[in-house]
């Protein structure tokens, strides 16, 4: 397994981990793919996760306890399990997260499993539409049940962050647009795209970074600037595509 020429500390975690990983999966495992910023050039060690997409060719409880044996002492690694012969039908149902991996990937064992991804524009735009749906549903749901508890909703939304980002990113891309590769730097393009005050966003990245408690009043704003936000933007989707129809 290969992870020369990555970040030192990507590397520092990851090597052991392949290690052990070959050791115990042998030729069960068909694939090992890293992913996101330890490829794209923002990893910052100690903070950034290592994604980690895994494709076994029997993937069973107890190749996933193998797994968990290899990760349990090291922190910091993020892992993707798929099975090979599950693996057609896994592009197409998470494309979008298929094609985020693609975009910046490095394979550190076996087949490459991602460089004849072609998803259908169809399926794509569905699929955005969905994520944005999913989580306005989730964030309202959360704001609701967590009414005596917003330091609980805030965590959510902070978890939630990178996977908001990355759904109000999805349909521009989709759509043939560019988008910056950073977080910090899209809100200024979501909010020209979907003609909506993204100034909620900069605060989050703000309030993520500095882990600071926020008072109710200052959640009830979060919520309604994230749910305005994500109605502008599923907004401009039906614009964009009018006669989407549900895939079956």
């Amino acid at each position: 397994m290969d992870s020369a020429d990555l970040p030192r500390g990507v590397s520092k975690v990851l090597d052991p981990v392949l290690d052990r990983l070959g050791n115990t999966l042998l030729d069960n495992l068909y694939s090992g793919v890293i992913y996101g910023s330890a490829v794209r050039g923002d990893f910052v060690d100690g903070e950034s996760d290592v994604n980690l997409l895994l494709v076994l060719n029997r993937s069973t409880p107890e190749a996933h306890s193998a797994i968990a044996d290899a990760l349990e002492s090291v922190a910091g690694i993020e892992p993707f399990v798929v099975s090979r012969w599950e693996l057609p039908r896994s592009r197409r149902v998470f494309a979008l997260k298929f094609l985020s991996i693609k975009r910046h990937y490095r394979v550190v064992h076996g087949e490459d499993p991602v460089a004849d991804f072609e998803p259908e524009q169809g399926l794509l735009r569905f699929l955005c539409e969905q994520a944005l749906r999913n989580l306005r549903l989730r964030l309202t749901h959360a704001f609701i049940t967590f009414k005596g508890d917003r330091t609980r909703y805030t965590r959510l939304v902070i978890e939630s962050l990178a996977a908001l980002l990355t759904a109000l990113s999805d349909p521009i891309r989709t759509a043939g647009h560019d988008v910056p590769t950073a977080y910090a730097d899209r809100p200024g393009i979501l909010g020209e795209t979907y003609r909506a005050e993204t100034g909620v966003l900069t605060d989050l990245l703000a309030l993520k970074k500095s882990g600071r408690r926020i008072t109710e009043d200052e959640a009830a704003e979060i919520h309604r600037g994230l749910y305005q936000l994500l109605s502008q933007a599923l907004e401009w989707v039906k614009e964009q595509w009018p006669d989407q129809e549900p895939l079956v």
